[in-house]
């Protein structure tokens, strides 16, 4: 239980005076840590052992949405509000790919292994890429109101092809191969904040307004709510 290391800016030049770190990931090897910032443009790739900053991955001009870790850990994606994700190499910390998208960007998974990326923006609309050549596979239907401070994020399925998207009120799982909608949940809180996944993907939990939902994704039932708990989820 014993801190190791606390995590600062290390001279990286950020948008806002202070780092307010938005959230983390840690690569598979375990020896790195992925952060980044509300008002970051660079996620930074920090040493586990010495808690010194590896690189700061550069090429975004807007505020980080989200950033992910490829399951091979050799590759680095983040999404901005910029419009933009970027693939980058986890070793050389360059510029690998970049994905254009019309507006800015809240959310991005990581699909099949790798092999697919999803990306998801601030009027609903999400769209599926091959990882390796940028080639645009499919832009799924039915999210595409702009939701003023409103949540609207996804979810990978670990076990399969299967995405979940989620915004105001509902959720729907999306087959990422096909671009087509399996199955739609609703009645979900009004402020739907975050989305898991269990690892078989037998479960799907949503979280908002103090409300946790489990669901069948199979069904799209809801097995059972918790009330006035945390606004996030671990997974």
């Amino acid at each position: 239980g014993r801190a190791l290391h606390s995590m600062r800016r290390h001279g990286v030049e950020l948008k806002r005076p202070r780092l307010v770190v938005g959230d983390v990931d840690v690569f598979p090897s375990g020896d790195r840590i992925l952060a980044w910032g509300r008002g970051q443009l660079d996620p930074l790739i920090w040493d586990a052992s010495s808690g010194a900053v590896v690189c700061a991955l550069r090429g975004h001009n807007a505020s980080i949405g989200a950033a992910r870790i490829f399951p091979s850990g050799l590759r680095v994606i983040a999404a901005s509000f910029d419009g933009r994700a970027i693939i980058w190499d986890a070793l050389t910390c360059g510029v690998a790919l970049e994905l254009v998208h019309d507006d800015g960007l809240t959310d991005v998974a990581i699909l099949n292994g790798g092999a697919t990326v999803a990306t998801i923006s601030s009027y609903g609309w999400t769209r599926i890429w091959c990882a390796s050549s940028g080639a645009l596979l499919h832009t799924l239907q039915g999210m595409r109101v702009r939701l003023s401070q409103r949540a609207i994020g996804m979810e990978a399925f670990p076990s399969d092809a299967r995405l979940a998207t989620y915004n105001v009120g509902e959720a729907t799982i999306w087959d990422a191969v096909s671009g087509e909608g399996l199955r739609r949940l609703v009645s979900l809180p009004s402020r739907t904040q975050d989305v898991a996944v269990s690892s078989n993907g037998d479960v799907l939990v949503t979280c908002g307004s103090g409300r946790v939902t489990v669901w069948d994704p199979a069904s799209g039932q809801a097995l059972y709510r918790h009330q006035d708990v945390a606004p996030t989820l671990d997974d």
